[in-house]
């Protein structure tokens, strides 16, 4: 080797040393930080809040209305859910175990996409039944199924908006 390589190499050894003393020196500055923080007393926490429980409330079908819900319309006369006409699938199902999944429009024609709690797919439309209480679509849209649903209240039967919304 060369002279210039020699003294090259000789002072790179030499800058290692240097930067393991300086490594050394900012370990030993963080063990005494930490040792000294370590002799300091803890602060006392503070008490978590007391969180008050609210008693569940649910709204049957046959007690007290709903404040959630709209009503479209009210004590029409005549109005109630035509029990003669065969069930469709989807009415065994609660509408909100329904999941809507897409929309698929073909030659004029728009379809709802929804999902059974059993993972079983159905094509709904403009006119097709859902959910127990006698759900009818009147419109569909890419983001959202709206559904009238006729439901008995205090021995009325009143009409209720309900949507599916796009999950």
């Amino acid at each position: 080797m060369s002279k210039k390589a020699n003294l090259f190499s000789l002072g790179l050894i030499a800058c290692l040393m240097l930067l393991g003393c300086d490594r050394d020196k900012k370990n030993r500055e963080l063990q005494n930080f930490v040792a000294e923080t370590l002799k300091t007393p803890a602060q006392p926490i503070e008490p978590l809040p007391i969180i008050k429980t609210v008693d569940k409330f649910s709204y049957p079908n046959d007690a007290k209305r709903n404040p959630f819900a709209k009503v479209v319309e009210r004590n029409y006369k005549g109005l109630q859910p035509d029990t003669n006409r065969p069930k469709e699938p989807l009415e065994a199902y609660t509408l909100d175990s329904l999941k809507m999944v897409g929309v698929l429009t073909e030659q004029q024609k728009t379809w709802g996409i929804i999902v059974a709690p059993d993972n079983t797919v159905y094509r709904v439309r403009v006119g097709s039944y859902l959910g127990q209480n006698y759900g009818k679509v009147v419109a569909i849209n890419p983001n959202k199924i709206k559904i009238l649903e006729i439901v008995l209240q205090d021995n009325d039967w009143l009409e209720r908006e309900s949507f599916l919304v796009l999950k």
